[in-house]
């Protein structure tokens, strides 16, 4: 309870968490942007459904399994976000904190591919090419961006429940409805997860959020930003930006009430495809296009209103902001088949 009473949407150090990993990890607990997703939160529904010892008999390591909740508005259900898992170890007279990730990979081979190491379970082989394939991307989007190159850590899970719970998720709504694209990254510890049965060691859009990550601004990156640069130089879900984009403009020309505020005030529209990925991605199209590298940077500070939004993101592809939808909309229809 000390470790929930101190704030736990914040990194900070913490007196009740592993020192090791508070060392290894910039973020020591993984798994807490996904619970938190960047925003404070008083939970109303929290829960510790376990406390249990890892093995019977044993008293010094313990799993502790903690259900997340939160009040949705005005309905006052309670949404369940995520069953949370960590170890309690005895250190001395004190218990210290630390995450599932190193005790449900402790057999898991290693295998560093260029600035990649990949983590993965003996049982499965590494396709090599398509690992090279990977670090080749990581390099290169790192060096068209003027960013250091620096290494990264890539976890491949058999499945998006697996994915999950190596950051301690033993259960979340997105894992059983997740598609063979599952994928998560965590820019912070460099940590790329794939739950993808598809994709697997070639999953370039997370990389591309890794590589990014120095880019993100706390509380002036809108989540466009965000996924529309990692579709740009990363596709989505295995599909590369080209086809995204005739995709889109299919949809707009049966969507013509769809507009760039419609994808920021109304995140997830009706239908199976999710444009929101390909939307985003066209404007960072677009600032290259107009100004390059310092444009395209731009567009990870534009803030997270709709004015401000519409301001930054007029300014970084150099236009009126009163032209923003028209400007959208003509470049992505310019795609269309």
């Amino acid at each position: 309870m000390t470790f929930l009473a101190d704030r736990p949407d914040s990194n900070h150090p913490s007196s009740v968490w592993s020192p090791s990993e508070q060392r290894t990890y910039r973020n020591a607990v993984l798994g807490r942007d996904y619970i938190f997703q960047g925003f404070p939160r008083a939970f109303p529904a929290v829960t510790v459904l376990a406390i249990a010892p890892v093995a019977p008999g044993e008293d010094t390591v313990y799993v502790i399994k903690t259900l997340f909740g939160d009040v949705s508005q005005p309905e006052h259900e309670i949404k369940l976000l995520a069953v949370f898992r960590v170890y309690a170890q005895r250190d001395g007279n004190r218990w210290m904190l630390s995450n599932a990730i190193d005790r449900l990979t402790v057999h898991w081979l290693r295998h560093r591919v260029g600035g990649i190491t990949f983590v993965y379970p003996p049982w499965r082989r590494l396709d090599r090419r398509r690992a090279r394939r990977s670090a080749r991307f990581a390099d290169s989007l790192a060096a068209a961006f003027s960013l250091a190159p620096a290494p990264l850590t890539y976890y491949i899970a058999e499945t998006p429940e697996e994915m999950f719970r190596l950051e301690g998720l033993d259960f979340v709504p997105e894992a059983s409805q997740a598609s063979g694209g599952a994928g998560r990254a965590d820019g912070v510890n460099r940590i790329v997860f794939s739950g993808s049965a598809t994709l697997q060691e070639g999953y370039l859009h997370e990389i591309a959020h890794v590589v990014f990550a120095p880019f993100v601004i706390p509380g002036r990156t809108h989540w466009l930003a965000v996924e529309g640069c990692a579709t740009w130089t990363g596709g989505w879900q295995g599909r590369m930006f080209p086809d995204l984009m005739r995709d889109l403009a299919f949809y707009l020309k049966n969507h013509w009430s769809y507009t760039l505020d419609s994808v920021l005030l109304q995140p997830v529209p009706p239908g199976p495809m999710d444009p929101r990925y390909a939307a985003g991605a066209v404007l960072f199209q677009l600032a290259a296009e107009h100004g390059g590298v310092p444009a395209v940077r731009s567009l990870f500070g534009t803030g997270t209103t709709l004015e401000e939004v519409r301001r930054g993101l007029a300014q970084g592809l150099g236009i009126a902001p009163g032209a923003l939808d028209v400007v959208w909309r003509r470049k992505v229809l310019s795609y269309a088949r």
